[in-house]
């Protein structure tokens, strides 16, 4: 069973990082962005499985103390010199982004299945449009209709009657979704008071007080925390650093590909390789299974993976389902 699995992931992997050669760059970027996602949804897996993350505090305050290293750029391009509202709205972006994120965690934190959380977490490709419509009357054609139609019956697939599934987790889930559209709608507002100029420079502008925003809520969770559970945070710094760190610049390197294939490539398919992250996350699962089976971790990393290879096949219909919804969205 496990060779099987081995061989389908291996063969799923490869077969599309090898078709992807033969399309123009973004979209290589695209694929490869979708997958380091799936593997950072794996890795948080295993954090809160292996009890490293004791609380969903502990990595909402790294990784939002990690953004603020970006402003060591002002040495470069100075202060952003863009009017205060702007700034603020920025920062609210970056608020909203990270109080995201730490519900994230939060659900990680009660359910480790990567595959399950990363299919509500791609609910941002119907909830952003949809609020965009509401608040700033942006039109929504049939063919994104229909789109979003599909996504939510492609979650509704995944977790429809399942006993496996955790509704706490599902509402902290929708609640996470909910701050991020706040934070792309807000983002993008910023940036549109932005255009113009260098691309770089109004990138930057726009992107540290978004840092520091996402700083501020890393900053606070690190102040909520109890003395031993900032104790722990400082413990784990010291002996994962290696591993934080490689968490963290996957992630920004994740998103700068993410973003490149957005601003170079079609949309529409960027978006909807993105909605295919649930199933890295299920081929690389039966990939380090394989890979641990003879080893001591062979049980711990077992019941990891049954979260993840839980109700399989309905998985990545619904994240299939999802993605061509999602496509239909971004057309």
């Amino acid at each position: 069973m496990l060779k099987k699995q081995f061989v389908s992931s291996s063969f799923f992997i490869v077969s599309v990082f090898f078709l992807s050669f033969f399309f123009e760059r973004w979209f290589f970027f695209s694929v490869f962005s979708a997958f380091l996602f799936g593997a950072l949804f794996l890795v948080d897996a295993f954090l809160f499985k292996d009890r490293i993350y004791h609380s969903f505090l502990e990595p909402t305050a790294l990784s939002g103390i990690v953004q603020l290293l970006p402003w060591g750029a002002v040495f470069w391009f100075g202060v952003p010199n863009i009017s205060n509202s702007t700034f603020l709205i920025a920062v609210v972006s970056g608020i909203f982004s990270m109080i995201a994120m730490s519900l994230y965690f939060k659900a990680m934190n009660m359910q480790q299945d990567g595959v399950l959380i990363a299919i509500l977490w791609n609910l941002i490709i119907v909830t952003v449009p949809i609020t965009s419509h509401f608040l700033f009357s942006e039109s929504l054609f049939f063919s994104q209709y229909f789109g979003i139609a599909l996504v939510l019956v492609g979650v509704t697939a995944v977790i429809y009657k399942r006993t496996e599934v955790n509704w706490n987790v599902v509402i902290v889930m929708i609640f996470a979704v909910a701050s991020m559209t706040l934070s792309v709608i807000t983002l993008k507002e910023a940036y549109g008071k932005l255009e113009g100029g260098n691309d770089l420079l109004v990138f930057v502008q726009g992107f540290l007080p978004f840092a520091l925003g996402e700083g501020i809520v890393g900053i606070c969770a690190l102040l909520f925390m109890h003395s031993d559970g900032r104790c722990r945070t400082g413990t784990l710094v010291k002996r994962f650093w290696y591993l934080i760190l490689l968490v963290e610049g996957g992630q920004v390197i994740a998103q700068a590909l993410a973003s490149y294939a957005l601003k170079t490539g079609v949309a529409s398919l960027v978006v909807s390789i993105s909605g295919l992250i649930g199933v890295f996350v299920i081929a690389l699962a039966g990939i380090i299974l394989f890979i641990l089976e003879k080893t001591p971790y062979r049980t711990f990393v077992e019941d990891l993976q049954k979260e993840q290879f839980q109700n399989a096949r309905m998985k990545i219909i619904g994240i299939l389902i999802s993605a061509v919804g999602a496509y239909l969205i971004g057309v």
